[in-house]
């Protein structure tokens, strides 16, 4: 017998239970215990095209806002969690039957749920300074950030919160540019579904996964799939144990020591390769970009003298925290390592970790580049001394490749892809 019923798909992850006999009109059933089961499945979310809809507008040039968009810096799998960076795109046009005039700023400002400068961090675009003619349409992206309390100075990111938020986006925030229509600045826009962790998936579903039952129960989850992103470096912290000795491709690291500071406040980190990887123990990972699944384990009792903490919830973090000073991994100026946590601190991500070194000895560090003890030093960006060398490429997590597949590397300090 096949009973069926319909129901209107939501993105994000779901468990269904089904049950006969759910209210017990046949007592007399040889085994009670079986008239359930349960199904657990994904529905992703359907991406929404950039809208472009405006009404011209006669009598001067008048700049509108048709959509925000957002990009995630912090992970490119369609997903947003707590503690994500994400950086907003005004997509703009002017809507007028003339001309912006040139060489004056064509400002934006993004703001969450309605909250300015003084309330919270906001992030904008200052950089476009172009004439924009009738009916042109320009995407303006931010470039920084700040807030009065200092915190997020500087940032060109908003960090997610957990909940669905919205977007404002006010283009000529500062009354530069004599507009046909000045009422109209404003756009506001809630992401499309999965805003700040809005939905929220289920890993590895169930094993096995059919509907049938043939392959009897579910089975309990025996390993995780982790994400690499395309720096080839993240932190992680899981609430199990974890076994990578089998897994190819991806090593994990504890942070063991550092260096002395250099005079540009540059210090190395030192890390050390493990393969048993205790529950909530942060930890470092390297590889190639891509997903690995890695097996949980009992075996992980190993206590390790590390400076990485992981976390298994969003947690904020300070600047400093007691006699300790707090550094995240990020892609910065000095290319990818961990960085201070800015003034007024903010909010990691969960199953993240990061870096917290004695203020004592790193009170003046701007930047800690990674010394894997292999010869290699993390790094975005490789520069290449001197003329008539042979060119020497890279992976993005800086390995050093002799003969390069198809595929992209950095080569005499740009990205190349090799065909």
């Amino acid at each position: 017998m096949l009973l069926t019923v319909e129901w209107t798909a939501t993105a994000g992850g779901h468990t269904v239970t089904a049950m006969v006999d759910h209210d017990n009109r046949l007592p007399d059933e040889s085994d009670e215990g079986n008239n359930s089961r349960v199904k657990k499945f994904n529905v992703e979310d359907m991406p929404t095209a950039v809208n472009r809809d405006y009404t011209p507008v006669t009598g001067g040039c008048d700049l509108y806002v048709t959509d925000v968009t957002y990009e995630n810096l912090s992970r490119a799998d369609g997903t947003i969690q707590p503690g994500d960076h994400l950086r907003f795109t005004a997509v703009a046009v002017n809507a007028g039957d003339q001309a912006t005039p040139g060489n004056i700023k064509h400002g934006v400002q993004f703001q969450v749920d309605g909250k300015d400068y003084n309330a919270a961090p906001i992030t904008w675009c200052d950089t476009y300074y172009n004439s924009m003619a009738s009916h042109e349409f320009q995407s303006l992206t931010a470039n920084g950030g700040g807030s009065s309390s200092g915190t997020g100075n500087g940032w060109n990111y908003r960090v997610a919160e957990k909940g669905a938020h919205n977007v404002t986006a006010w283009i000529d925030d500062g009354s530069l540019i004599p507009e046909a229509n000045e009422g109209n600045n404003k756009t506001t826009v809630t992401l499309p579904v999965i805003p700040y962790n809005g939905v929220e998936y289920i890993g590895n579903p169930d094993q096995p996964d059919n509907l049938d039952g043939s392959t009897g129960p579910e089975q309990p989850q025996t390993s995780v799939v982790i994400s690499i992103g395309r720096t080839g470096l993240a932190t992680y912290c899981c609430e199990r144990p974890l076994d990578f000795s089998g897994v190819k491709g991806l090593k994990a690291y504890i942070a063991s020591g550092t260096s002395g500071s250099s005079a540009d406040g540059v210090i190395k980190l030192f890390v050390s390769n493990v393969t048993d990887v205790p529950a909530g123990e942060g930890i470092l990972l390297r590889g190639n970009s891509g997903e690995y699944e890695v097996p949980f384990t009992d075996d992980a009792t190993a206590a390790y003298a590390n400076w990485l903490v992981g976390v298994t919830e969003p947690a904020y973090i300070y600047a400093v925290d007691g006699n300790y000073k707090n550094f995240i991994l990020s892609d910065g100026s000095r290319g990818v390592g961990f960085y201070p946590v800015q003034d007024g601190g903010g909010t990691i991500a969960a199953n993240k970790a990061y870096l917290s070194l004695r203020t004592s000895s790193v009170a003046g560090a701007k930047a800690m580049t990674i010394d894997f003890g292999d010869g290699i030093t993390a790094t975005d960006r490789i520069s290449v001394a001197g003329s008539g060398r042979q060119s020497v490429y890279y992976t993005l997590s800086g390995l050093r490749v002799t003969n390069p597949l198809r595929g992209l590397y950095i080569r005499d300090g740009r990205k190349v892809v090799v065909r």
